[in-house]
């Protein structure tokens, strides 16, 4: 480990405060906060956080000789170039990742968190130093987002220019909006479901696990298309488990993606398989909110009256990205549908842009609410 003077405090990163109340910068990152004390390796460390040569629980003051480790699992990462070491938000040593991915490393007890670190940055483990992932991605000022790729060092304002925007229809503002309007209608209740939206070359992706009503531009992960990369990456948000499938919607040409939790997409799916079987379809016709739903990729117009609307069903899975390899059996099946449905889940729609696919959700939902309805009534859904 290198005798230069480390400095640490908050929730990780070096080289920010030192022996006094100075606040110091590094890597244009500000830390600031009360600081402990020094040991005689000229080391020091405050609160949840440290260097990777410090052993840090939430206790202040110099470290001991006992195994440093840490408990805390948040995946956050920052670096300092200075020491090539790589420190994973709230924690010290213990939440390093030493054998392959920067930093001295003397002890077998700092590895903590290495595996879930590659988990989140889909790190190759038979890959050298030099072509992870990790060494093409660069930390935004104040943590925001990461942005990486292959080729040329990012440009982290290059990443931002990409969601700021005045005109409520680019994708960053359109996916809030959009969101917001989903959860009034009950559709994304508790951070459930998500949209994507293909502008050109690049997808942006609602992420996971934020109150979808609350959700802002900056909020939004931005993919290339070609290259499957994210181009933005918000550090302390996590993908959306939806990509995969909003992939495979785009890979056949849609340009929007729609994922609700809809009641009643949840409870026509339970309908069918009590009175249908699990492998039948769901099938409704002479509803005229029918004539809301395209007749197929590559037909022209929408489905008429008398035509029969049928929507897939596939069963769910633990994980949702799980869910591809089903989903695009059913595209391939049913290469007339723009929707498809997920037993006791919800509902994937998508269109060819996203005035398509908004409003074919919203047809879609009417007409599963009224096949609920008409069956509580014992009125049939076909001839």
């Amino acid at each position: 480990m290198s005798t230069t003077p480390i400095h640490s405090t908050g929730r990780g990163g070096a080289g920010n405060i030192g022996v006094d109340d100075t606040v110091y910068t590094d890597g244009a990152i500000t830390r600031e906060g009360p600081q402990g004390e020094a040991s005689t390796l000229n080391e020091f460390s405050t609160g949840r956080g440290g260097a990777g040569n410090i052993g840090k629980s939430p206790r202040l003051g110099p470290q001991d000789a006992t195994p440093r480790r840490s408990t805390d699992v948040v995946p956050q990462l920052a670096t300092r170039e200075a020491q090539d070491e790589f420190h994973t938000g709230r924690g010290g040593a213990g939440n390093v990742y030493k054998e392959k991915h920067g930093g001295h490393s003397k002890s077998p007890d700092r590895k903590g968190l290495g595996d879930k670190i590659k988990e989140a940055l889909h790190l190759d483990k038979d890959k050298k130093h030099e072509s992870s992932p990790l060494a093409q991605e660069t930390t935004v000022p104040h943590g925001d987002v990461i942005a990486g790729g292959a080729g040329d060092t990012p440009n982290p304002q290059d990443a931002e220019a990409l969601i700021h925007s005045d005109d409520p229809h680019h994708p960053a503002n359109h996916i809030c909006t959009l969101c917001a309007h989903f959860y009034t209608l009950g559709w994304v209740t508790g951070t459930g479901g998500g949209t994507s939206i293909r502008h050109e070359d690049k997808i942006y992706i609602a992420p996971s696990g934020v109150q979808k009503e609350l959700m802002k531009p900056t909020d939004m992960f931005v993919m290339d298309f070609n290259s499957k990369e994210y181009l933005r990456r918000p550090q302390v948000l996590k993908p959306s488990a939806c990509t995969p499938l909003f992939m495979a919607a785009f890979e056949r040409g849609a340009g929007c993606c729609i994922h609700t939790h809809s009641q009643w997409a949840v409870l026509v799916t339970l309908l069918v398989e009590r009175d249908f079987g699990k492998d039948a379809c769901f099938e409704i016709e002479e509803i005229e909110q029918i004539k809301g739903i395209p007749k197929g990729r590559g037909k022209a117009g929408n489905l008429g009256y008398y035509d029969r609307l049928r929507i897939p069903i596939i069963e769910n899975t633990a994980h949702e990205e799980d869910l591809r390899e089903s989903l695009e059996e059913a595209m391939e099946k049913y290469p007339d549908s723009y929707a498809i449905l997920v037993r006791r889940h919800g509902i994937y729609v998508w269109g060819d842009n996203v005035h398509k696919a908004k409003t074919q959700c919203e047809s879609i939902d009417y007409i599963l609410q009224l096949a609920v309805e008409m069956h509580k009534l014992g009125l049939p859904w076909t001839k």
